[in-house]
């Protein structure tokens, strides 16, 4: 029952982002942050899922880190790296590839329905950032593959 609770409040956090990002182009830190505790009770709670304490704080480490250098190269906003971030404690070191390489296919996918939305129906779901340049809410692709990730897991190899 307590997987179930936590695997709901974690379906329910993504979908915060997800709807954040898209409506004002801005992850909340206190969405991100609870991702990141749910993640961690994860962990420590059901071990057997197949990813311990250390296995979480370490993919999550490593996307920081990895994730800082994109960012000062303003290749993805913030928050979306904190998001990246704190759902990369859901994945062991050795499944943390196949989950980003799962993220980026989806946020490719997104990209490309944006596209054909704006081209085709004049529908616009990008913002425009500070320099004036057009970003998509990335928040979107990383919590569908999340989804896709914890509920059905990514055992491609």
């Amino acid at each position: 029952m307590l997987s179930l609770i936590l695997t709901a409040t974690l379906l329910a956090l993504l979908f915060g982002c997800a709807f954040s990002d898209l409506n004002s182009g801005r992850i909340p830190n206190f969405l991100t942050f609870s991702i990141l505790i749910v993640a961690i009770l994860r962990a420590v709670l059901f071990p057997s899922f197949g990813v311990t304490v250390i296995q979480a704080l370490t993919s999550a480490g490593l996307v920081l880190v990895v994730g800082y250098a994109v960012w000062r190269f303003r290749l993805i906003g913030a928050g979306d790296i904190k998001m990246l971030t704190a759902v990369s404690a859901l994945a062991n070191l050795t499944k943390l590839p196949i989950f980003i390489l799962l993220l980026a296919l989806i946020g490719g996918a997104q990209a490309i329905v944006f596209s054909i939305l704006e081209k085709r129906y004049g529908i616009v779901l990008t913002k425009n950032d500070k320099r004036g340049k057009a970003t998509m809410p990335a928040g979107i692709s990383i919590a569908i593959g999340t989804v896709i990730f914890v509920l059905y897991g990514v055992d491609f190899a």
